[in-house]
């Protein structure tokens, strides 16, 4: 090292580029909570397959309206359409919320923020309707706040 470089100090928390947060589940962003654990991938990828088949009933289904002879048949499929893309669009809106769920509105978020912070504030309101020293501690979270 030369002797005009300076050492600069860690700050507190993961540093620049640490990509942990994204494999170990819950981490706060912007006004929601967001969970990336394995199971919550594993039912995206499954209901991601569940809307690609529905995209492609949908295209079946409108293929097979173009052989359609009368009236009926087209009702019928307009009908199938739409119903199916009703499906799509809750499929797709639960797909959604699977990813982010909002955080309480007077929980203030700061850059400093994390799921302990979060935890806290939920110990604090239910606090006053239950007592928490009769509940264990989670030795998962006594680690992380070491």
């Amino acid at each position: 090292m030369s002797e005009n470089s300076e050492i600069v100090p860690r700050r507190r928390g993961a540093q620049p580029g640490n990509l942990n947060h994204l494999k170990h589940g819950l981490y706060i962003e912007g006004r929601s909570i967001r969970n990336t654990t394995s199971i919550e991938r594993a039912q995206l990828f499954d209901l991601n397959l569940i809307i690609t088949r529905t995209k492609d009933y949908i295209n079946r289904l409108y293929e097979e309206g173009l052989k359609c002879k009368n009236i009926a048949e087209y009702n019928l499929t307009m009908h199938n359409i739409s119903s199916a893309a009703m499906a799509l669009t809750r499929l797709i809106s639960i797909h959604n919320q699977f990813q982010n769920t909002s955080l309480p509105s007077d929980f203030v978020v700061t850059k400093k923020s994390t799921v302990l912070n979060l935890v806290d504030y939920y110990k604090n309101r239910i606090s006053s309707v239950i007592d928490l020293s009769e509940l264990g501690t989670d030795p998962d979270l006594e680690d992380a706040e070491k």
